[in-house]
């Protein structure tokens, strides 16, 4: 996003106070660098929240942006009769993201063979990952967004992040950008609630207009239950908690299968305290609503894939016939095997003999 000569870059977003502003901020925060837009315009040019304008402004002491030049990187005049409606209801993935690489000596390959057999992950999944939160440091949401970019075509990947404290933004930001995602949005938990909340739902509706352009999305969240604190101040009232849920399930409608434009996929990480009432409630909630759930337990302070409570629904629409055979034998050979501490082992092993 800029905001030079004249000339400004950013996402539209719409205000009940009645102005509009271009929002210039990279992370859709409000700033003084934010440009105001006139209703004349957003009805000419048929603009909704989300669309990324490129345009020209006055030098006035309120500065108005004076005429648009791209809308979403396509020349304005294209958009002045567009009139497409999009049919975002949710619909079960047909389409199976891959995973695991030939290198069989990359971190994580065995275990992504795992997931493609057993518990594959489709293009407009909604996937709620749980693991406990003694579990430190792990980059494996990361890790896997990364395989998935990696080995799809046609996808741009996001991260939604939630720390604890401000000053845990820019080491947060300085981290994603070295392992390559560049897509980034991170807030605070005690940051200014309503104005972070306003910006994640603002990145959600720009998030809808890139798949609307034929473009894949993939968005990371780290952590739910840090966003769950941004919403509630970690109250587990049962109002609040109602309130939450539906707030994050609002977030997470977002991935769905559009039909002929491209798919918007969540995985979302949640380090679950069992101890807490709240977030074991806000769990069985989000699970309920969840496409897809992959639980893990800890070993020894590293995640162990639990498969007897994981699942993806209707994986059928996600496996050929020959991979839900191998699934089958798989899953007759572990059925006696409860001792979750080694199952994830025993899995990689049995997958390299299928295989």
């Amino acid at each position: 996003m800029e905001n030079s000569k004249n000339i400004v870059t950013g996402v539209l977003d719409f205000y009940s106070n009645g102005y509009n502003w271009i929002r210039v901020a990279e992370n859709y925060l409000p700033s003084n660098k934010d440009i105001v837009i006139h209703s004349e315009l957003i009805k000419k040019y048929n603009l909704v929240v989300g669309d990324k304008i490129i345009g020209k402004y006055t030098n006035d002491e309120i500065p108005i942006v004076q005429s648009i030049e791209k809308i979403n990187g396509e020349n304005a005049e294209n958009h002045i009769n567009k009139c497409e409606q999009y049919d975002y209801m949710q619909t079960y993935p047909t389409k199976k993201l891959k995973l695991s690489s030939k290198n069989e000596k990359l971190l994580y390959n065995n275990f992504f063979k795992i997931l493609e057999l057993t518990l594959p992950i489709g293009s407009g999944q909604r996937c709620i990952i749980s693991m406990p939160y003694t579990i430190k440091d792990t980059n494996l949401l990361y890790d896997i967004g990364k395989a998935i970019e990696k080995n799809n075509e046609n996808i741009e990947l996001f991260s939604l992040e939630i720390v604890e404290n401000i000053d845990e933004i820019n080491k947060q930001k300085e981290k994603l950008s070295q392992m390559g995602i560049q897509n980034e949005f991170v807030y605070s938990i005690n940051g200014l609630q309503d104005v972070q909340i306003d910006a994640i739902n603002l990145l959600c509706e720009r998030l809808k207009r890139i798949s609307e352009q034929s473009r894949n999305v993939l968005l990371l969240i780290n952590d739910i239950g840090n966003l769950a604190t941004l919403y509630n101040g970690d109250s587990i009232d049962n109002g609040i908690l109602n309130k939450t849920v539906n707030n994050i399930l609002n977030i997470l409608s977002i991935a769905k299968n559009v039909r002929e434009v491209g798919n918007i996929t969540i995985l979302a990480n949640f380090k679950v305290k069992e101890e807490n009432d709240f977030y074991m409630r806000l769990l069985e909630e989000l699970e309920e609503n969840a496409t897809s759930k992959i639980n893990f337990t800890d070993n020894c302070g590293q995640p162990n894939l639990d498969i007897f409570n994981s699942l993806t629904y209707k994986q059928e629409l996600l496996l050929s016939r020959d991979e839900a055979k191998k699934n089958d034998i798989l899953r007759k050979v572990i059925a006696n095997y409860k001792d979750i501490k080694y199952t994830q082992e025993l899995l990689e092993e049995i997958v390299k003999i299928i295989e």
